[in-house]
């Protein structure tokens, strides 16, 4: 095996050993015209033979340090798609440490030029590490492949929709991917096959959220969230839900994060039992040093399960039958503030509270009793706060199957069960507001109802079911036409517009009868509302109706009240005046101003009331107006005003005010009559009667 630590220049022409699977290492055949890459483990390439640098028109110091995941050259497949760098060769090697070979890629050198590549990635090994510490990439130029399209066009940007690459689409492990917004964008087969066990299976755009929540919060939302922002991450953690142990990595990606990951659960169970095995039996540490042999490779095989377990933040421990702690892991530790050395050869009543050292005892027995292992949760003290935890206890056994004791792994599910607390009273809260809506909908003071896209109604209150003039029970299902035939030749094409177009239709006026009142006509203004689901699309129409019938024929009879009050005031010679005494403000009617002459700009008020008035007889005024108010009087006066086309004219004001419940004036009413004829009859009157 080569030495790992040789410099750069001194890869360049000599391939470093590949592990194939065999026990020996072996070099690859290499075809004389073929370029060679290195790639470290996160892809980062550290070193090239000249003809690398040649057949892709780069310099090896403008190779070196790039990646695959973050190029500035763009590569193509054999069809003229986009080739992604988390799909490269290389990279899939890195990921599955397992040889990718025969891949066609189209490589853009720096002046534009495509030349196609055949590469084959091997990972590389060291010894006893099951990871890939690197992987070596060689490539000869091919003649250009058979392209289903067209070469595509430099002058635009590169393609992000992907058809799933071969590559990972024959591969062993489970790969998923996901976008930026964590929806699942590929599944290759094995993933869907293996999630399908449990889950059933994950639809491409979906969220992994939605599908896996009780994962939020957990060691895989950890390296998700690491990944997408630019770090490759690894979690291995329990999933309660699937009752299994898996071990993902992510790796970031262009357009979100690629993730590989395996259900080891069995590797997990058989790794913990090694562990008391190897650590733990009375004779295998003394032994190790008499079998000179085989030394070696348990002492690296302790130091590995030790780091295993070490590294983890999950308690693991193992007991002996008589529940002394014989291993105890660093978290184990850290739970009680002690050290593992010091918990070691004690047992639960020496470390914990006398009622959870019974709790914990008895758990223990139920295992011993019937050697089969169980999950359950508990409570127990972390140094002086109760803390909630998922453990899951079963025995150990020696190689012929007697029991020596129990082995046990618990995670700390305090942070989860509150969050589950948070979501329980979220959706409590979201019952309650459903409730209140339901109780506003049936009680509401308008017709409500829903319809489906065929118009048959889902939904009504009893509003609406009273106007139709049919119970709540016998519109369910039924259509429009069938409910009211009288209104479904005007209603049906507006309804269906709406569903068609997704517009609203506002303050629409329906006139005719219904089943409640046969043979009467009667109007409504409705309001309809294009109904949407979560992915916009129109599954039916919200109404809102309101009856308008009384109020129509009131307003009706008030518009005819007006225009007799109208009539009257043009035949009397009359105008009406309202003078708000709190606001300042003063009403005409409009029979006032034609009787005054008064220009439509004249704003109406008390000052520009008292200018029309003739000088002679507008301090007197002024005077009266405001002692009737002070005094609560009527209003009864009589004056001049310079009419603009007929001169000075007579005028005579009747009024009265109006206070509030304490007595202050707050308004003043009255009407204003011309009464320039009669005064002109009685002035020739009196004349008559003097002379």
């Amino acid at each position: 095996m080569q030495n790992p630590n040789k410099t750069k220049s001194e890869w360049k022409d000599e391939p470093p050993a590949i592990a194939t699977g065999s026990p020996s290492n072996c070099t690859p055949a290499m075809p004389a015209d073929a370029g060679m890459v290195l790639q470290l483990a996160g892809g980062r390439i550290e070193a090239c033979n000249p003809r690398a640098a040649e057949l892709l028109g780069l310099t090896a110091e403008q190779l070196h340090g790039n990646s695959s995941i973050n190029c500035p050259w763009q590569t193509v497949r054999a069809d003229g798609s986009d080739f992604p760098g988390e799909t490269h060769p290389p990279m899939v090697a890195l990921q599955t440490g397992k040889p990718c070979s025969n891949a066609v890629m189209g490589f853009y050198r720096p002046n534009g030029e495509l030349i196609w590549l055949n590469l084959n990635s091997v990972p590389l090994f060291r010894s006893n590490e099951p990871i890939p510490y690197a992987v070596v990439t060689t490539f000869t130029p091919i003649a250009d492949p058979d392209v289903a399209s067209s070469q595509p066009d430099r002058s635009t940007e590169k393609t992000t929709v992907q058809q799933p690459p071969e590559i990972l689409e024959n591969i062993s492990d489970p790969v998923f991917a996901l976008d930026r917004n964590w929806r699942f964008t590929y599944l290759n087969p094995p993933a869907r096959q293996l999630l399908s066990v449990f889950a059933g299976d994950p639809k491409i755009g979906n969220s992994i959220w939605e599908e896996f929540p009780e994962a939020i919060g957990s060691a895989f939302d950890r390296a998700y969230r690491l990944a997408a922002s630019g770090v490759t991450a690894s979690a291995e953690a329990f999933y309660p839900p699937h009752n299994r142990w898996y071990a993902a990595r992510a790796y970031p990606t262009p357009s979100g994060i690629a993730v590989y990951f395996q259900d080891v659960t069995e590797q997990k169970a058989a790794l913990t039992n090694s562990i008391a095995l190897q650590l733990n039996r009375n004779d295998a540490v003394p032994r190790i040093t008499q079998a000179p042999p085989a030394a070696t490779d348990l002492k690296t095989a302790n130091t590995i399960l030790r780091a295993v377990i070490d590294g983890t933040s999950d308690v693991i421990f193992v007991k002996d039958l008589q529940g002394r702690y014989i291993v105890a892991n660093l978290a184990a530790a850290e739970w009680l503030a002690t050290t593992a050395a010091a918990m070691l050869g004690r047992d639960d009543a020496a470390l914990f509270p006398p009622e959870q050292a019974q709790q914990i005892r008895k758990t223990d027995r139920q295992v011993l009793e019937t050697g089969e292992s169980t999950i359950f949760e508990e409570e127990l003290p972390k140094q002086g706060q109760m803390r909630s935890l998922l453990s899951a206890k079963y025995p150990w056994r020696d190689a012929e199957g007697n029991i020596l004791g129990v082995i046990g792994i618990s995670r700390d599910i305090t942070d989860r069960q509150r969050t589950e607390v948070a979501l329980e009273a979220s959706r409590e809260t979201a019952r309650q507001q459903l409730a209140e809506l339901d109780s506003i909908y049936e009680t509401a003071p308008v017709g409500l109802g829903v319809l489906d896209r065929d118009l048959r109604f889902v939904r009504i209150n009893r509003q609406l079911a009273e106007i139709n003039g049919f119970s709540v029970e016998e519109h369910l299902g039924r259509t429009v036409r069938e409910l009211v035939p009288d209104l479904a030749g005007e209603v049906e094409p507006l309804l269906r517009r709406v569903i068609d177009t997704g517009e609203p239709i506002f303050d629409l006026e329906i006139s005719g009868e219904t089943a409640s009142q046969p043979g009467v006509r009667r109007t409504w203004r409705e309001n309809w509302y294009p109904l949407k689901d979560a992915a916009g699309q129109i599954t039916g129409i919200n109404i809102a109706a309101q009856e308008i019938t009384e109020r129509q024929r009131i307003e009706a009879s008030l518009r005819q009240s007006q225009e007799r009050i109208k009539i009257a005031q043009q035949f009397a010679g009359a105008g009406l005046w309202d003078w708000d005494l709190v606001a300042d403000k003063i009403w005409w009617s409009q029979e006032y101003r034609t009787l005054c002459g008064l220009d439509p700009s004249v704003l109406p008020s008390y000052e520009n009331w008292l200018a029309q008035i003739a000088q002679t007889d507008r301090a007197r005024i002024d005077r009266e107006i405001r002692l009737a108010i002070e005094n609560r009087t009527p209003i009864n006066t009589e004056f001049q005003i310079h009419h603009p086309q007929h001169g000075l004219r007579w005028f005579a004001a009747l009024g009265n005010t109006l206070c509030d419940s304490s007595g202050k004036p707050i308004r003043a009413v009255g009407i204003s009559l011309d009464i320039t004829d009669r005064q002109r009859v009685e002035a020739e009157l009196l004349q008559k009667t003097l002379f």
